[in-house]
């Protein structure tokens, strides 16, 4: 125990010797470090350790900076945080720092988390300084947060950091990079107020910021900051732009001249391209004498600049290219360019000198030597093409390889090589392969050259037919059909024309309505099957001649049937666009073979076809069918293809139509479990599906629910409270309308024109014409001016409860407004005088209407000829008809010439009846043969036997009217002719005979004849 013991003892002082010595050795080095340096030892600034100091000390800080480099964002906050609770020397380390805030921004903490963390590295570490500042804000700009670098300014500011200029021109950076530009002016004022003199690239910044704020003044002040030399091309452009646009051009020129402002190359360019734009040779002579008094430098856009200014001036343009060359200018493609665009207007001796002075040695040469070469073969110098490619372009020797070459220079140069047969630029530019051919048509066709470009089509190899109909679409393109149509036959006849061909020269022709070109073109397409039309072509034909015009529908059914021919169906927009053609006149044949068209896209059926098919069969009021349509297509509902809000309300309105309001309410309760917002449209058409079929008080029930959603409230209009105020007042709830019409005006719906015509003719129809009236003069207040269907349903009213001179105190109103009164209104007015006897004021009527030029319908003649009759002026109503049919040039219906026999019968007019009753015969116009019975009884009454000869004739030729004419009646007419001795009664009898061979006129009839006559004398005799 004892040596265990002694050795312990050995071992613990061996140890405190060794702590002794490193105490020592620090103690040393404290009190060299006191000496040498005056300060005590002191803590290392947290700025000047490095991560890959940090890596060798501390596994954390290593591991930060690994899962940063991966992109591990989650990572790096970990490791920070073990880091943090480590070592708060390695925790302020300032790429560290940085690091953790990237990671911060880009897992998307928010602003009070990252200000949080500045805050605490900023408590930690009291020896913050500027750069620190300076190295945290580049990683911070990056989120474009502007909140997070306000707030993370004023904790360097609460710190005791303030901000210098590299610290600015970090911010001004960042808020001309996010557009803030009032945020930038604001600093630059705040660092002129802090004495803060602005770096070179602040400068910058702040005068492109007044550049695009358009402040001239203070932009002049910032360039003299900044040295011009310095200013890239497009901020020199920007403000000389600007001085033209301020019209202080001048004064900018005058800056120049009195060196406040140094003028450069790039700024005597943008001068100078104001001043050739602007076409003011003064303006650019007293540039270019500046830029000689400050021996400024021209550059290669100087020189192309000078050379658009001088225009054709050859003499000027060489001394332009003398000076460059003596200058050492680099011609580049800008001065080449400009020269060849003055040489198509003189000669070619400055594009040859253009070749002398252009050298391939020179990279920057090569553009402007290639625009060289495509200038002269696209003149027709192929020749000259070649010689500088010998010269400029073609390899030396066999070690040497050629300048590469653009696609639209290498077929140039092939095209050129073709024409002077040199084969030898050919093989080196890998010959005229089908590949390079086709890039050649294509470069040609891309600068509208459809010449070279079909020379270069008709080589001797034949190229495929995508070649061909690149220089088709050129042709097309640029609107020239006629060589279109020529290429076109070309290529027909060498076989190459394939379905694109015809197919884009058919489309040119459709643009164009030239509609017989196209179908022309479509037969021929048909003739081959390789060219056959597809769907989408027959599809398009059809869309684009219903969209010139209905008129064109017979051609577009020939096209359907083609497809059909072709078993081909056309697409779901034509036949949308076919249905819509269908009017009320079309044949059940042709809504028929339409709707089998339909049936093509059963199985693929969409909401734009369903809703054209149902919309047409609403408008042709096609209900069985519309029902059927209903049935097959959407069945009970479970379409879920319907998501469309306007779908809805064509399904709510055909099964309206139909009268079948639960297929609409399950159509609106489908909408609303499938969260579609209704619109208007939808919602009138709901709200006009309850009303109409007789439950308006449902349809006032479901707008009060649709007013209680704020998001549905704003669709509700006054179109769909008209749906509920015409049911309520023609079911005589005028209570309930009026309620309505109230509640309206308190939701905030504006009453319109239609509001109040429902409310009027609520009022006539239930016999309270007091408060239309006063309606009528309320409409004034809300902005509302009674139209022509306000007038008329007022005046029915008025003829309806007997207030006649009412009636005609409206009708009389309505000739000093701007609303003329119309067929239908004169209608309603002779209506009233009929029903009242009121003659004289319904010729008035009829008078002022034909004077005014308002043709009368046939609706309104009957009524007034009515009136006639009743007033027994059977003159009058022949002169009304006869002015109508003068003035207007045309022929009064069958209703009305039976109404002018009618007076002929009562005024005892019978041979002017019978002249009416002949003509109507004549023109084939259906006749009462009734009627006509008795006029021919009373011709036979007044001994005119001739005509009741011609109107019996005339009644036996119509077989509808030849069973009420009797043998005995026919008897009677023969033996008037006969006792008249009239020569017509024998050919009559013959004709009698040969078109009733069973009649006989015996001595029997014709004793029963001359009784019923010798009788009907008698009561004449009587009544006398």
């Amino acid at each position: 125990m004892a040596s265990i013991s002694t050795m312990a003892m050995e071992k613990t002082a061996e140890i405190l010797g060794e702590f002794s010595t490193e105490l020592l050795l620090f103690g040393m080095a404290f009190v060299a470090q006191f000496i040498l340096v005056n300060k005590p030892w002191r803590k290392k600034d947290f700025a000047e350790l490095d991560s890959k100091q940090l890596g060798e000390k501390c596994v954390e800080a290593k591991a930060v900076c690994s899962s940063f480099k991966q992109g591990d964002h989650a990572a790096v906050l970990r490791y920070w945080r073990l880091l943090k609770q480590k070592s708060d020397q390695a925790a302020a380390s300032v790429q560290l720092v940085v690091q953790v805030l990237e990671s911060m921004l880009c897992l998307r903490r928010s602003t009070i988390a990252v200000l949080g963390e500045i805050e605490e590295v900023l408590r930690k570490n009291t020896n913050v300084t500027v750069q620190f500042m300076n190295d945290l804000l580049p990683a911070l700009t990056k989120s474009s947060d502007g909140d997070l670098i306000s707030g993370a300014m004023a904790l360097f500011s609460k710190h005791g950091v303030q901000a210098e200029s590299s610290t600015y021109e970090i911010l001004l950076q960042m808020h001309f990079s996010m557009k803030r530009f009032q945020e930038v002016k604001r600093l630059g004022m705040k660092m002129r107020s802090d004495g803060i003199k602005p770096t070179h690239a602040s400068s910058l910044v702040l005068l492109k910021t007044v550049l695009v704020e358009a402040d001239l003044d203070t932009a002049l002040q910032y360039v003299r900051e900044v040295h011009c030399a310095e200013l890239a091309d497009s901020v020199c452009e920007q403000l000389v732009e600007l001085a033209c646009y301020k019209k202080r051009l001048a004064e900018l020129l005058h800056e120049i001249e009195a060196a406040h402002i140094p003028m450069s190359t790039h700024m005597l360019d943008a001068l100078l391209s104001v001043g050739i734009r602007a076409k003011d040779d003064c303006q650019v002579a007293a540039i270019l004498q500046l830029a000689s008094r400050f021996a400024v430098g021209k550059s290669a856009r100087t020189v192309g600049l000078l050379i658009k200014a001088a225009g054709n001036d050859a003499t000027r343009i060489s001394r332009l290219l003398d000076e460059a060359e003596a200058a050492e200018v680099v011609i580049d493609s800008f001065v080449v360019d400009a020269v060849l665009s003055a040489s198509a207007d003189i000669d070619l001796v400055l594009v040859q000198r253009l070749s002398r002075i252009l050298s391939p040695k020179d990279p920057a040469q090569l553009p402007a030597i290639l625009s060289l070469i495509r200038y002269y073969v696209h003149s027709g110098h192929a020749e000259k093409a070649c010689g500088v490619y010998d010269e400029l372009l073609r390899p030396r020797s066999e070690a040497s390889h050629c300048l590469p070459l653009d696609a639209r220079t290498k077929a140039s140069l092939l095209v050129a090589s073709e024409a002077c047969h040199r084969q030898d630029i050919a093989d080196e530019l890998g010959g005229a392969s089908e590949a390079n051919r086709i890039s050649m048509v294509r470069n040609f066709s891309s600068r509208n050259d459809v010449a070279n470009a079909v020379k270069v089509l008709d080589g001797a190899n034949k190229l495929p037919p995508g070649a061909w109909n690149i220089a088709l679409g050129t042709c097309i393109e640029n609107g020239d059909l006629a060589q279109a149509q020529e290429l076109m036959q070309k290529m027909a006849g060498k076989g190459v024309a394939d379905q694109d061909s015809y197919s884009s020269l058919i489309k040119a022709y459709l643009h164009e309505a030239d509609f017989p070109t196209a179908l022309k073109l479509l037969k021929k397409m048909r003739q081959d099957i390789s060219t056959a039309p597809t769907e989408a072509l027959y599809s398009e034909i059809i869309i684009d001649l219903l969209k010139n015009g209905f008129e064109n529908k017979s051609q577009a059914l020939q096209l359907v049937e083609m497809m059909k021919g072709d078993q081909l169906r056309p697409s779901k927009s034509a036949v949308g666009l076919l249905l819509k053609s269908l009017t009320p006149k079309s044949t059940n044949a042709e809504i028929n073979n339409l709707v089998q068209l339909v049936d093509l896209w059963k199985d693929q059926m969409d909401e734009g076809l369903l809703c054209a098919l149902l919309e047409t069969c609403v408008r042709l009021k096609k209900v069985q069918l519309l029902e059927q349509m209903l049935q097959k297509f959407y069945g009970t509902g479970e379409l879920t293809w319907i998501r469309g809000a306007h779908s809805f309300g064509t399904l709510i309105k055909a099964y309206s139509m139909v009268k079948d309001v639960s297929g609409a309410w399950r159509c609106w309760k489908k909408m609303c479990v499938l969260h579609i917002k209704p619109t208007s449209i939808t919602i009138g058409c709901m709200v006009e599906a309850i009303a109409s079929n007789g439950d308006a008080d449902g349809a006032h029930e479901l707008i009060k629910s649709l007013l209680i959603n704020e998001e549905t409230r704003k669709q509700i209009n006054a179109v769909i409270y008209g749906s509920i105020l015409k049911a309520f007042s023609r079911t005589g709830h005028m209570d309930r309308a009026w309620a309505a019409f109230e509640e309206m005006q308190a939701n905030g719906v504006q009453p319109t024109i239609m509001s109040f015509n429902a409310i009027i003719d609520g009022c006539a129809r239930n016999g309270q014409m007091d408060r239309a009236v006063r309606l009528r003069t309320t409409m004034a207040s809300h902005g509302v001016q009674p139209n022509l269907i306000t007038q008329s349903t007022l005046i029915k009213g008025f003829w309806a409860n007997g207030n006649i001179n009412e009636a005609f105190e409206v009708f009389e109103e309505m000739g000093k407004s701007t609303e003329n009164p119309d067929d239908a209104l004169y209608s309603t007015m002779l209506d009233g005088c009929l029903k009242n006897g009121l003659v004289e004021e319904g010729v008035q009527l009829v008078d002022k209407m034909v004077a005014d030029g308002i043709c009368p319908s046939t609706y309104t003649m009957t009524v007034h000829l009515k009136l006639l009759s009743q007033a027994n002026q059977t003159d009058k109503a022949f002169e009304v008809v006869e002015a109508v049919q003068r003035r207007f040039r045309r022929r009064v219906a069958a209703s009305v010439r039976a109404l002018l026999l009618t007076c002929c019968l009562k005024s005892h007019d019978y041979e002017r009846g019978a002249r009416v009753c002949l003509a109507m015969m004549t023109d084939g116009l259906a006749l009462d043969g009734v009627m006509c019975r008795s006029l021919l009884q009373k011709l036979l009454q007044t001994r005119k036997p001739e005509l009741a000869a011609d109107v019996l004739r005339g009644m036996l030729s119509i077989s509808k009217m030849s069973d009420l004419v009797d043998e005995l009646l026919i008897s009677e007419v023969v033996m008037a002719l006969k006792r008249k001795g009239s020569p017509l009664a024998e050919p009559f009898l013959k004709e009698l005979k040969a078109s009733r061979p069973s009649f006989v006129l015996g001595s029997d009839r014709a004793k029963k004849v001359n009784h019923q006559e010798r009788g009907k004398e008698k009561d004449t005799g009587k009544g006398a």
